[in-house]
C-alpha cells in the first residue's frame, strides 16, 4: 500500500506507508475521583472525532490549529501514550501493517522499540530532576534490554552529538541546562531506539526567536539525516509551512484540511484554514494589518451538528448547519467544507444552486 506525497513544487513521489488511523476516537472522562453523582452529571469531552488520516514513509507532516482542537491528544492517540481520563475509545491505528490500538504490555512496548516516539513540548516536564542527562539516556536503553555502562555512555554521546551537544551535558541535571538545550536532550532521547515515526509536540514552546530557529533547524537536519517520518504539532502555522511536506489542520477535534504545504502556502482551500493565515502579517509589508476569527471553537462535550466551523464561517449555507462535510478531493489535498469541496447533500444547497432557482 502506498500514498502519494507531493513535496512542493517538486515531482510527485510514492511512499510506502507507514501509518494508517482510521476512525480514531478519544474522549476524556469525568474524573474517576468524582462522588457518583457528580461523575454522572459530568461531561465526556470529545477530544478527536472520527479522525482518519494516512503517514508515509519518511514524510514530515504538521498538525496545526488552536488550542483545543485536538492537536495534542491526537499526537498521544498514535503513539499510544493517553492517560485517564483520556481514553480511546474506538478506531485502529496501524503502525507498519499492526493495529496497535489494541496491543498493551510488552506487545506494545516491542512496537516503540525502534517504532515510534513522543517528544513533549516542554523539556524540563519531559526530564527527571534528580536524573542526569546519561543516567535519562540509561534509562531508556535498559528498559528496552539495551544495558551496560559502557553501552550507555558510548551511545549518550553519540545522541548528544547527534543534537549539537557537547558530552559535558551528560553530567548534567535538568536544572543546569538552557529550555533550548532541555529540548535537544529530549529529542535526542526520543532518538535513542531509532524510532522509524517521531511526534514532536510543539517542541518549541516558550523558547526565544533564536532558539526555536535553531531547534527547528536541527529536528528538519535529523529527519532528513535519518529518514523518520516526522508528525510537527504546533500553533505557528508559519514554522509549519516552512519544516513539512504536508499540513492537516484541526478544528472540534477533526481534521479539516489536508495539503501539500506548498499548496496551503499559495491558497488555503478550507474557510478555516484561511482565518488562520489571516492572523499571521507580512513582516514585509508597510503597512500590517492582523485579522482575526470571531466567535469561539465549538462544545466538545456536545454533540456537533453539521460542520463544526459554520458558526464562525461566512461562508456558512443551510447544510452546513445541518450535515457533517466529509474530506473530499480539493487541490492536490482534502477538505471538509460543503461550499469549497461540495458533495451531493451540498450541491442542492450551495450559493449556486440557489442563485439558478431565482433565475
Amino acid at each position: 500500500m502506498t500514498a502519494p506525497i507531493a513535496l512542493d513544487d517538486a515531482p510527485r513521489l510514492e511512499r510506502p506507508t507507514l501509518m494508517t488511523a482510521r476512525g480514531v476516537n478519544v474522549v476524556y472522562e469525568p474524573s474517576a475521583g468524582l462522588s457518583r453523582r457528580k461523575r454522572t452529571a459530568g461531561a465526556r469531552i470529545w477530544a478527536v472525532r472520527d479522525v482518519d488520516l494516512t503517514l508515509a514513509e519518511g514524510e514530515f507532516v504538521g498538525l496545526v490549529g488552536e488550542s483545543g482542537c485536538g492537536k495534542s491528544t491526537l499526537g498521544y492517540a498514535l503513539t499510544r501514550l493517553l492517560r485517564p481520563p483520556a481514553r480511546l475509545e474506538s478506531g485502529r491505528i496501524e503502525f507498519d501493517g499492526t493495529d496497535i490500538a489494541t496491543l498493551s504490555g510488552e506487545q506494545l512496548r516491542a512496537q516503540r522499540r525502534g517504532g515510534f516516539a513522543l517528544v513533549l513540548q516542554s523539556g524540563m516536564n519531559a526530564l527527571n530532576p534528580v536524573r542526569t542527562v546519561e543516567h535519562h539516556v540509561g534509562d531508556v536503553l535498559r528498559a528496552h534490554g539495551k544495558a551496560g555502562s559502557a553501552e550507555v555512555h558510548r551511545r549518550a554521546r553519540e545522541l548528544m552529538a547527534s543534537v549539537q551537544l557537547d558530552d559535558e551535558v551528560l553530567g548534567r541535571f535538568p536544572h543546569e541546562l538552557s529550555g533550548g538545550m532541555r529540548q535537544r536532550v529530549a529529542i535526542a532521547l526520543a532518538l535513542a531506539l531509532e524510532p522509524r515515526m517521531i511526534v514532536f509536540d510543539e517542541p518549541t514552546t516558550a523558547l526565544d526567536v533564536i532558539v526555536q530557529a535553531a531547534v527547528m533547524n536541527t529536528i528538519k537536519d535529523l529527519q532528513r539525516a535519518k529518514g523518520f517520518t516526522a508528525v510537527l504539532i504546533s500553533h505557528d502555522l508559519g514554522v509549519v509551512l516552512d519544516a513539512t511536506d504536508r499540513v492537516l489542520v484541526m478544528y472540534g477535534g477533526r481534521i479539516v484540511e489536508d495539503q501539500p504545504s506548498g499548496e496551503m502556502l499559495r491558497g488555503p482551500h478550507h474557510p478555516y484554514t484561511e482565518a488562520l493565515l489571516d492572523c499571521y502579517a507580512d513582516p514585509r509589508a508597510e503597512v500590517i494589518n492582523l485579522g482575526g476569527i470571531a466567535g469561539s471553537p465549538p462544545d466538545l462535550s456536545l454533540p456537533l451538528l453539521g460542520c463544526s466551523f459554520a458558526d464562525r464561517c461566512e461562508f456558512a449555507v443551510d447544510v452546513c448547519r445541518e450535515v457533517d462535510p466529509s474530506l473530499l478531493p480539493l487541490g492536490p489535498g482534502l477538505a471538509a467544507c460543503h461550499v469549497r469541496a461540495p458533495g451531493p447533500a451540498a450541491a442542492q444547497n450551495s450559493p449556486e444552486s440557489a442563485g439558478s432557482t431565482h433565475a
